[in-house]
C-alpha cells in the first residue's frame, strides 16, 4: 500500500470533525474509519453526473492494437458504436467501484462553524489534527467543487499510468459547490485482491491489522485502518463540550498521547468566529 502514497500539494495538517464517542474510539483503538460513500449524506458522493469524451478513429485503432481486435481502419458508424460500448462498460465499472470504495473524509480547516455543527455534534464534539506525513493520512487528495458535469477523458483513462488513475479518481473527488465550505480532503481505497493481500501481510503487526484484514476480506462498509500515535498532533474541544466529556478526552491524552496538545474552542465576542485556547493536560 505504500506505493499508493502521494503527499504532493497536501497541507501540513488535516482535521477530522467527530463526536466525542468517535474521538474516543480513534484515540483508544489507534484506528480511523474509511467509510462507504453509500453511507454519506450527499447522494452525489462518488456518484456525480458525468460524461465521457469520445475517442476518435485514430485513438480507437490505437486501443484495438492492445486487444485481440487489432483493426487497421474504422468508419463513422463503427466509431460511434465502439464509443458507446466502451462508455457503457466504464459506467458499469464506476457503478461497481462505488460499492467497493472506502473513503476517509478530512478538512483543511478546524475553524468552520458549520462543520462543528454538522459533524461534531453541534459543537459538543471534537476535532482531531493529523500530520499529513503519516500513513494513511498522506493518501489524501483535495475535493474539486464544481456545479458543472464531470468530464472523463477516455484517452487519458487508457494510458494506464498515474495520469489515468487521476482521471479515474475524478469521480471520487467531485462535489457540488454547495459543499465548498468543508474544504475537504479525502483518502480513498478500493477493496480488491491487492489491498486485501497487502493488509494480510501486516496481520502479524497486531490485532488492529487483523481486524482491518477481516473487514476488507468481508467487504464491510466500515473499515478501520490502524494509525500511528505520531499521526495525531492536537485535539480541539468544542465550545459546548460537556465537562465530563472534556475530562475523558484529557485523561486519554495524558495517558496515551503525551506529545499531543489540547485546545478549547471559544466563541468570539466581536465576530462570528471561533478562537482556540490551550488546555492544560
Amino acid at each position: 500500500m505504500e506505493d499508493l502514497c502521494d503527499k504532493k500539494d497536501l497541507p501540513a495538517r488535516l482535521y477530522k470533525y467527530t463526536s466525542v464517542e468517535s474521538a474516543i474510539k480513534i484515540l483508544t483503538s489507534e484506528t480511523i474509519l474509511f467509510n462507504s460513500p453509500e453511507n454519506f449524506n450527499d447522494p452525489y458522493d462518488a456518484n456525480p453526473p458525468f460524461e465521457f469524451t469520445k475517442l476518435n478513429k485514430e485513438e480507437l485503432i490505437k486501443y484495438s492494437k492492445s486487444t485481440s481486435d487489432n483493426i487497421d481502419s474504422i468508419d463513422d458508424k463503427v466509431c460511434n458504436y465502439a464509443n458507446k460500448e466502451i462508455q457503457k462498460n466504464f459506467q458499469k465499472l464506476f457503478s461497481k467501484l462505488r460499492h467497493t470504495a472506502r473513503i476517509l473524509c478530512l478538512s483543511a480547516t478546524n475553524e468552520s462553524i458549520l462543520m462543528w455543527a454538522h459533524y461534531a455534534t453541534s459543537h459538543t464534539g471534537v476535532v482531531i489534527e493529523f500530520d499529513t506525513n503519516q500513513f494513511v493520512i498522506r493518501l489524501s487528495k483535495d475535493i474539486n467543487y464544481d456545479n458543472n458535469i464531470v468530464e472523463i477523458n477516455m484517452e487519458t483513462l487508457f494510458k494506464k499510468n498515474d495520469e489515468s488513475i487521476e482521471e479515474f479518481h475524478k469521480i471520487y473527488r467531485a462535489k457540488s459547490e454547495d459543499w465548498d465550505y468543508e474544504k475537504e480532503y479525502r483518502a480513498f481505497i478500493n477493496i480488491d485482491d491487492k489491498i486485501v493481500d497487502d493488509v494480510k501481510g501486516k496481520t502479524d503487526l497486531g490485532e488492529n491489522w487483523k481486524n482491518c484484514y477481516n473487514a476488507l476480506k468481508n467487504k464491510e462498509k466500515c473499515i478501520y485502518f490502524p494509525i500511528a500515535k505520531e499521526a495525531i498532533k492536537a485535539i480541539y474541544l468544542g465550545c459546548n463540550i460537556k465537562e465530563t466529556d472534556k475530562m475523558s478526552i484529557l485523561n486519554i491524552i495524558k495517558g496515551l498521547y503525551p506529545h499531543v496538545k489540547c485546545y478549547k474552542a471559544i466563541k468570539s465576542e466581536t465576530s462570528f468566529k471561533l478562537t482556540f485556547e490551550e488546555v492544560n493536560v
